[in-house]
Formats: C-alpha cells, sequence, structure tokens
C-alpha cells in the first residue's frame, strides 16, 4: 500500500508534455495545441492537413466497433490558420499518464524490457505491465484495437507518449483513454509526403510505432492477438465520402478518402464487421 501511495504522488507531478528522445517516444510534429474559453481543444495544422486526419479519422471510429474516441470538427482561427476542434474528454480530476511516464515511474526500463521478444509478446508484455500497474483488466484489447485502426490509417506517431491511461486523483483510479491524436495519419505530413508523390510511393515511405517501423508486421502481430479487437460497418463508409470540407482543398481530401478507400479494400477481409 505504502509503495502504491508513493508512486501515485509521482504520477501526479508528472506532466505529459515531455518527450524522452529515444525511437519509442518520439514525435514528428509539434502542432500549437490550447484550449478556448468553452474549454474546447484547438491543434493547429503544422506539417500539413493533421486536422483533416483528425477528422476522418473521428468518423471512421463513429463506424467502428471503437466506443469511445474523440470527435473532432473542422477550425479556423483569427489568424486563417486551419486545424480542428474537440470537446475537452478530461473530467474535472482526471489527468493524462502517457506509457512512458507510467514506466518511468516505476523504473521501468522498457526500451531494454522489449529487446530480446518478439512482436507478439512485446505488445503482451506492454499491455500486461499496463494491467498490473493500473488494475485495468481490458488494456491489451483496447491497445491491439489501437494498433490495428493505426495500421488501417497508417498513423505514424503512435509512439509511447501518444499512448496512455487516464488517472483520477480523486477517486485514485485509471481507466482507459479514448482514441484520439491521428493528425499524423492519411500521410498528412506534407514534407514527407507531397501532394505531387504517386500514393503507393508515400504509401511504401510510412514507418509505424512503437514496436515496428513496419505496419504490417506490427499489424500481423496484433491480428494474432486478436483477430476482432477492431472492426468497420462497411455499408456506412459511404458517409464519410460525402462529407463537405470547407478549409481543406479538393487534393488534400481526395488523397485522404482514395487511401482510405485503397486501404479498406486491400484489408477488409481483417476489419469488415
Amino acid at each position: 500500500m505504502e509503495r502504491r501511495l508513493i508512486m501515485i504522488r509521482k504520477l501526479n507531478r508528472f506532466s505529459t508534455s515531455g518527450i524522452d528522445k529515444n525511437k519509442l517516444t518520439t514525435s514528428k510534429g509539434n502542432q500549437p495545441k490550447y484550449f478556448d474559453i468553452d474549454n474546447n481543444f484547438i491543434k493547429i495544422d503544422y506539417l500539413g492537413y493533421e486536422g483533416l486526419s483528425e477528422i476522418i479519422c473521428s468518423m471512421l471510429l463513429n463506424i467502428s466497433s471503437c466506443s469511445f474516441f474523440v470527435h473532432y470538427d473542422e477550425f479556423k482561427d483569427d489568424n486563417n490558420r486551419r486545424g480542428c476542434i474537440s470537446k475537452n474528454f478530461l473530467l474535472p480530476n482526471q489527468k493524462i499518464i502517457t506509457l512512458y511516464r507510467l514506466f518511468q515511474s516505476y523504473q521501468i526500463d522498457i526500451e531494454k524490457e522489449l529487446q530480446s521478444l518478439n512482436m507478439v509478446d512485446k505488445i503482451i508484455y506492454v499491455a500486461g505491465k499496463v494491467e498490473q500497474i493500473t488494475g485495468l483488466t481490458d488494456f491489451l484489447r483496447w491497445f491491439v484495437s489501437l494498433l490495428k485502426f493505426d495500421f488501417l490509417v497508417l498513423n505514424e506517431d503512435r509512439h509511447f507518449n501518444n499512448v496512455g491511461v487516464l488517472y483520477d486523483k480523486k477517486l485514485d483510479k485509471f481507466s482507459i483513454m479514448p482514441v484520439f491524436d491521428n493528425g499524423a495519419a492519411l500521410l498528412s505530413n506534407l514534407y514527407d509526403y507531397p501532394l505531387y508523390l504517386p500514393l503507393n510511393d508515400s504509401v511504401k515511405k510510412v514507418h509505424s510505432k512503437p514496436f515496428s517501423s513496419n505496419f504490417k508486421k506490427q499489424f500481423d502481430a496484433c491480428c494474432s492477438i486478436s483477430k476482432d479487437a477492431f472492426l468497420i460497418d462497411y455499408d456506412k463508409i459511404d458517409g464519410i465520402k460525402e462529407n463537405a470540407f470547407l478549409y481543406y482543398n479538393e487534393e488534400e481530401v481526395t488523397r485522404c478518402i482514395t487511401l482510405l478507400e485503397n486501404r479498406l479494400r486491400l484489408f477488409e477481409k481483417y476489419f469488415r464487421v
């Protein structure tokens, strides 16, 4: 009991803004992010069309087996900067504890621990440690679902500072967090994946995180753990294609939709309900 109280005090001191330099926790972008007076969370595009990616990903999640995710809408500020806006999903006493911070607080060198494990065992080990620390019993399934979704939309930024759990300081209780932070999906980084580059060439350049740089290998490992952790209602996909966007041009929208359609078709056997 005493050890748990010490660790909880450590967790309460941590912010979620620090980025470690190792491959499990590094991030590509540095988006401007802030809350408005209505407690809405706003993210401004930094490398391309991150806001568009967030919106389309949330629309896809809305027709999936995922029941807990953040919904995003388009946004443009007074300086004509575009991005996305969402409700603040955190309750007054809640904070996000990233996996990096969680393991750090328990003196777990997670990169060292994973070195000798195969892909499947890496995923199970990480989820098992999280469940052991937090008392959550369904983190493994949630984690596998998240990584399968990342594969589908090619989210290349799911490092250990972009995965975490919610912690309620008042109740001293952990809970599963919603799926969010998908701005690095759908080839949104126009510096790395310019619009003039053929779609297939861009797809070949994308690398995954956190267990492998190869999306398919990481995805196959997830499928071997759970085949039905993330599924899509294919009968509702047309609703995504019919959505009108105010602040994103036709070329950007078309690339996102074409990429998503291609991947939904290619991997239908894995994702169709």
